[in-house]
């Protein structure tokens, strides 16, 4: 599933300078258009391309007029205009997967494995998943400017969702709504080629289609209907359930 570019509503050329909602809506514009292979779970979102993509929106956020509000194909987002004063200070919040992408990437000089057989090379664990890389680049831009990143998710009670819950909490994003289950985290395992091309990849991603884990994640949602209604921005993954996503737009709205 591809992400299509957002549709933008600005104002006029007698706009007022951009205000902190604009910067974000900014950031998350460019966050966007350079996310298409965080949306089937590829691994490496948060690497060299899209962190120059995060270096291009904090550059061009003086820049931006007035942002109102805006939607795409995978990602919905919304900004309420009476919450766009930059004083409040409010939380923003991200709703969505939390995975962790697991490379091998063959040595310098060796060609790709073959059937029956290992190769010398790197193994690397990424923290992964639509909501979650978005509210890490947003921890890592806001420099103070907004709340800290809240982040509506799901983690299991194992060894990657441990690690993948102390990363968030060390770059600064707030993981009381991450809920912890007795689920295995979703995870992404990927074998390059020496080319950087994925040669194999096997994905766990049984607890974010379980039926029953999605109704508890609508559930678990819900209790965080303050910190929603309140967000200056906030950004659903669309891989959710149907009922996830209505009803975090509507506690949005």
């Amino acid at each position: 599933m591809s992400l299509s570019e957002c549709s933008l509503s600005r104002t006029d050329a007698n706009s007022p300078p951009a205000t902190a909602s604009s910067r974000l809506d900014a950031l998350a514009r460019h966050i966007i258009g350079s996310s298409n292979k965080s949306i089937s779970y590829q691994p490496g979102l948060v690497g060299n391309s899209s962190f120059r993509n995060f270096q291009v929106a904090r550059d061009e956020i003086s820049q931006e007029n007035t942002l109102v509000s805006h939607s795409g194909g995978s990602v919905f987002l919304s900004l309420p205009p009476s919450l766009s004063n930059p004083s409040l200070k409010r939380q923003p919040v991200f709703a969505g997967g939390t995975v962790m992408d697991i490379q091998g990437i063959p040595a310098a000089g060796q060609k790709g494995p073959s059937r029956g057989t290992t190769i010398p090379g790197t193994v690397t664990l990424i923290p992964g998943g639509v909501a979650r890389n978005i509210a890490e680049c947003v921890a890592r831009l806001n420099s103070g400017r907004w709340g800290t990143p809240l982040l509506i998710s799901l983690v299991g009670k194992d060894l990657l969702g441990g690690s993948l819950l102390k990363h968030l909490q060390k770059i600064n994003v707030d993981t009381r709504a991450v809920r912890q289950a007795e689920i295995s985290t979703a995870a992404v395992a990927v074998v390059l080629d020496c080319d950087g091309e994925i040669s194999a990849g096997i994905a766990d991603l049984s607890a974010l289609d379980d039926p029953k884990e999605a109704s508890l994640q609508t559930e678990w949602t819900q209790r965080f209907s303050r910190d929603i209604a309140a967000a200056p921005i906030a950004v659903v993954d669309a891989n959710l359930s149907t009922e996830t996503i209505q009803r975090t737009v509507d506690l949005a709205a």
